[in-house]
């Protein structure tokens, strides 16, 4: 069945467009965007590369398109998050959410490339979701302040892209592949460390 006023012949378009950036949102995190080509997308989705191609202009723009759906699923799940709990308990949902989706099959895949970061900067979409993500952190923190839930004087602006510098490290996918922690140990030791610190 089609939504009204949508063809069939859209919606198919519009289902394989969307199986087209899930799955190389799949790649990037396995394989991350250097290792990744147009050829392994095509066949992960099932089609050729000229369809693909009918889609997606480049690489570049598709890995775009990922990136920015992955953000876009962060925000949706904090606005999801129940407003009855506590902004200390929201955030925390968040980061071990983050945290949960870069290390949920072992170690995450490399960094993006710099021609990549470039196309973001310029990318109205990833940038307007980017903002929105950052405001309702920041906005989280302030709350958890003004509970008493955390340090009241720490800028909270700060205090966010803190907690976020330390879910990413080269040195925690080196310790995982070569054995010397879990992604579950992983997970438990930075939201441990982040909230509660490492004294006893």
């Amino acid at each position: 069945m089609t939504d009204q006023g949508t063809t069939w012949r859209e919606r198919q378009w519009q289902l394989r467009d969307e199986a087209i950036v899930d799955a190389a949102q799949r790649l990037l995190d396995k394989h991350g965007y250097s290792t990744m080509s147009m050829d392994e997308l095509a066949a992960e989705v099932g089609i050729s590369k000229a369809t693909l191609y009918q889609h997606v202009s480049s690489k570049e723009e598709v890995a775009a398109r990922a990136i920015v759906n992955s953000v876009r699923q962060m925000n949706d799940f904090i606005a999801a998050l129940d407003g009855s709990l506590s902004a200390l308990e929201r955030l925390k949902a968040a980061i071990n959410f983050f945290v949960e989706r870069r290390y949920k099959d072992g170690a995450p895949a490399p960094a993006t490339s710099k021609s990549l970061h470039t196309i973001l900067l310029d990318h109205a979409e990833f940038q307007r979701q980017h903002t929105t993500l950052m405001t309702r952190l920041e906005q989280l923190v302030v709350q958890a302040q003004s509970e008493g839930s955390l340090i009241a004087d720490l800028p909270s602006a700060l205090l966010v892209r803190v907690m976020l510098s330390c879910t990413r490290d080269s040195e925690y996918e080196a310790l995982i592949s070569a054995g010397r922690c879990t992604s579950e140990e992983l997970r438990h030791t930075l939201m441990t460390f982040i909230f509660h610190g490492v004294s006893v």
